[in-house]
């Protein structure tokens, strides 16, 4: 059979086995392995058998002219297994419509989504696509936007409308993740919600396909009850999920993470099993590890819980990798070993005179000093840090300079401390930065706000146009604001006298003050208050009966029996007593001759008995003895 007759052959046949049809290209290569046709027949089915390592095997194998046919086949199996700067070499500048695809989900997964978003809004301006494909376009456009938002990139405009394309739930799901990346804790909850009933409701997936998607819905929601403080609804959906058979090796991973981070809230947890649930290691494939900020968050949990069993050394020598960006701050608490805050900072201050440019450990130290009452030397730290950020000079040490954490926290001590120039000049600053760097509409609302509550206060003509500006900016983005609308009105107000059109939303004055009856006030009149009179306080009445003060054991009489009355004559010796005997009747006189000094009667003899007592004289046996002596 010739050549041509083969390739005929192979092209009439369609079948939906890819194993027949890669047995069949086989023995059709055995006799003809130069033939194009048959051997991409093979490739593509080895694609769909997901046989990527032997469909690259077959494509390096043959001619360079037919690697360059099959570049689209090419980088898609390096893509897969991935080699995904190989596929993007491999891929090149072609101008197809699936290469622009490929290239724009591997730009995604090198996490460059400022290339996937480029690649993607040039397949989204096409004219001649179809419902499937624009579903598809706004469903990967959606990831994108989500990962700009955990990256922090909100600026960079992907022209999707607000809500566009959310009645399927991949997109619902996209944008969910995308409000929780941002901080709409709210609406990024009230999405999930709706990508689960879509997902449920669905008619294209099987039941199997719905438990899986439904699991990773419910995998965001435990950490959007995290960040809203409902750690009980967490814990009880967490274990939901896991309870459950989740065949994604990645999303299982997250799910045990989740798991290990709810139980560790509770103070009971016992941190050595924390530790090692956190530091069990997952073998993943290549296109499901996890992306930056979720390597992240990993690598700080595993820290903090180094941290906790007392491995300050791991954690130190971890938390200076640089490509995390972590630094020093866990470091630093690792090495705290339950120091008292006036130790830490001791520990903690040379550390930051060596790097004055450490966020981390600035904030740590502040803090401590917060918690001792200083408050002052909190902003001595945070200036200095502020100084020297500002003396580097970098990009990078300007936008962390001005970053809103550190600008609220600095203004928040001001505040406290009772400087409100420096606080308003801070917040000054901080606008002219955003105002010379980015639009203003791209800070935080709330620091937006405060800052031009601030700079209203002040007298100078500079500071209340920039408080303008800011209001201003805050409208634009937040049309229903009222502190936003508020604040342009009084802004516009305290310079020139016109009124802005968006005071027109604001509720009147005669609606605010109509419950108000002005002819009932005036017949009240003014009220007046008394002084009141100060009193002297009463002294506290002391107790009558005095505590009765315990004596110690070894202070207590042997044989002490409680509440028996105690011998007043227990102090003195036992011959002194009144209640003393002597024993016999040598013993009676002996006591009689060791009286001295005692009352005589009037026999002119000594009494030796007790007082008061009338001596009589000695007993029969003395008479006896007096008869035997002189006469």
């Amino acid at each position: 059979m010739s050549k041509d007759s083969l390739a005929a052959l192979l092209g009439a046949i369609s079948l939906e086995d890819h194993e027949q049809t890669v047995k069949l290209a086989e023995n059709l290569l055995k006799k003809s392995s130069s033939d194009a046709k048959v051997q991409r027949a093979r490739i593509v089915a080895l694609l769909n058998l997901d046989r990527y390592e032997e469909a690259i095997q077959a494509i390096e194998k043959a001619s360079r002219s037919f690697q360059q046919d099959c570049s689209l086949e090419y980088s898609y199996a390096l893509y897969r297994c991935g080699r995904l700067q190989d596929a993007i070499n491999i891929a090149g500048d072609k101008g197809s419509e699936g290469s622009k695809h490929l290239l724009a989900q591997t730009h995604y997964r090198l996490e460059a989504f400022e290339n996937s978003a480029a690649l993607y809004k040039e397949l989204a301006s096409q004219s001649n696509l179809d419902e499937d494909e624009v579903n598809d376009i706004v469903i990967n456009r959606g990831a994108v936007n989500a990962q700009l938002a955990w990256k922090g990139r909100d600026d960079i405009s992907l022209g999707l409308d607000e809500g566009a394309g959310l009645e399927s739930f991949e997109a619902s799901f996209n944008e969910a993740c995308a409000c929780l990346g941002r901080g709409e804790l709210a609406r990024g909850e009230a999405l999930l919600k709706k990508a689960q009933e879509l997902c449920l409701s669905s008619s294209i997936l099987t039941s199997q396909e719905k438990s899986v998607e439904v699991l990773q819905i419910m995998e965001q929601k435990v950490f959007a009850l995290l960040r809203v403080g409902k750690v009980a609804e967490a814990k009880n959906l967490a274990l939901a999920v896991t309870s459950k058979d989740v065949f994604d090796p990645s999303l299982r991973m997250i799910s045990q993470i989740n798991l290990t981070i709810v139980e560790s809230s509770d103070s009971k947890e016992n941190p050595f099993i924390v530790h090692r649930k956190l530091h069990e290691k997952t073998k993943l494939p290549a296109l499901q590890e996890p992306f930056g900020f979720q390597s992240s968050v990993i690598l700080k949990n595993r820290l903090i819980a180094n941290s906790l069993v007392q491995k300050g050394k791991e954690a130190g020598y971890l938390s200076g990798s640089d490509r995390e960006g972590l630094s020093s701050f866990l470091a630093a608490a690792a090495g705290i070993e339950g120091k008292t805050n006036s130790k830490v900072i001791e520990t903690l201050l040379p550390r930051l005179n060596k790097s004055p440019k450490d966020l981390g450990v600035a904030f740590l130290v502040a803090q401590l000093y917060v918690e001792i009452k200083n408050h002052d030397q909190a902003i001595v730290i945070l200036e200095k840090l502020v100084h020297a950020l500002e003396k580097s000079g970098t990009p990078n040490d300007s936008e962390i300079r001005f970053a809103p954490g550190l600008v609220g926290l600095l203004t928040n001590l001001y505040h406290h401390a009772g400087r409100p120039k420096s606080r308003r000049a801070e917040f000054a600053n901080y606008a002219r930065h955003i105002q010379s760097t980015q639009s203003l509409s791209s800070a935080p609302l709330p620091l937006l706000l405060t800052a031009g509550a601030a700079l209203l206060e002040s007298w100078d003509r500079d500071d209340l146009v920039l408080a303008a500006h800011l209001f201003s900016a805050a409208h634009e983005t937040h049309p229903t604001s009222r502190a936003a609308t508020v604040g342009q009105s009084a802004a516009a107000a305290a310079l020139s006298s016109t009124t802005p059109s968006a005071s027109s939303a604001l509720r009147p004055i005669s609606a605010l003050i109509a419950d108000i009856s002005t002819a009932s006030l005036e017949a009240a009149g003014v009220p007046l208050t008394k002084a009141p009179i100060a009193t002297k306080r009463a002294r506290d009445e002391k107790p009558t009966t005095k505590a009765t003060k315990r004596i110690r054991p070894s202070r207590m009489p042997k044989e002490f029996v409680e509440g028996k009355v105690m011998d007043t004559e227990r102090w003195l010796p036992l011959r002194d007593r009144s209640y003393w005997k002597p024993k016999g009747r040598k013993g009676k006189k002996k006591a009689e001759g060791l009286t001295q000094g005692g009352v005589e009667d009037e026999g002119g003899q000594q009494g030796g008995g007790q007082a008061g007592s009338v001596v009589v004289g000695g007993g029969g046996g003395g008479k006896k003895k007096g008869k035997k002596g002189k006469r």
